[in-house]
């Protein structure tokens, strides 16, 4: 069963605070981008502008961060989004779809206001070059929690670390893996 939503419609996610967030499940990569009131150039660059991803990850920390750049002519939209699947308690949902490694990985973007009203829709996919190494963080992830040497108590202060390290997304994506996936 799958959840059928529209531009004008409530989205599956609810509220969500400002900013970026990700659900990453064996499922695929959801990105929902949160603006208390999205402006018109805010939802052209999310559902037009030409699109980058980058992944920032830092030496002993497990959780990892996807930054997210949208052109506009105005200006870009940038999101952050940090990540460990292992937050989610579920050791089944500590993993992503099966893919060859010529594939492409399907993301779908939810761009929603702060009554959780869906403004812009759109799908991209992320290339092997990138999903390999967030492919490999996830399994990283996911083999530490097993092992105990993570645990749900660390992702708050590993977030604070990459915030100290990456004070802006910019930032984080002059370091980061990226890939270019156009418009």
């Amino acid at each position: 069963m799958f959840t059928v939503f529209g531009v004008g419609a409530v989205s599956p996610y609810g509220r969500q605070p400002e900013g970026g967030a990700l659900i990453i499940c064996p499922s695929g990569i959801d990105l929902i981008a949160s603006f208390a009131n999205p402006t018109n150039s805010e939802i052209e660059a999310i559902r037009f502008g030409k699109a980058k991803v980058g992944l920032a990850i830092a030496n002993g920390i497990a959780t990892g961060l996807l930054v997210w750049r949208f052109d506009h002519a105005i200006k870009p939209v940038w999101l952050d989004t940090p990540f460990n699947v292992c937050i989610d308690p579920r050791p089944e949902a500590w993993c992503l779809p099966d893919r060859a490694p010529h594939q492409h990985l399907l993301t779908q973007i939810v761009l929603q206001d702060q009554l959780g009203i869906v403004h812009g829709l759109r799908s991209i996919t992320i290339p092997p070059k990138l999903m390999a190494p967030i492919e490999a963080l996830v399994e990283s992830q996911a083999d530490l929690t097993r092992t105990g040497k993570w645990s749900p108590r660390m992702y708050h202060p590993e977030i604070d670390a990459l915030y100290r390290r990456w004070p802006r997304p910019k930032d984080a994506m002059r370091d980061a893996i990226r890939a270019d996936l156009g418009q």
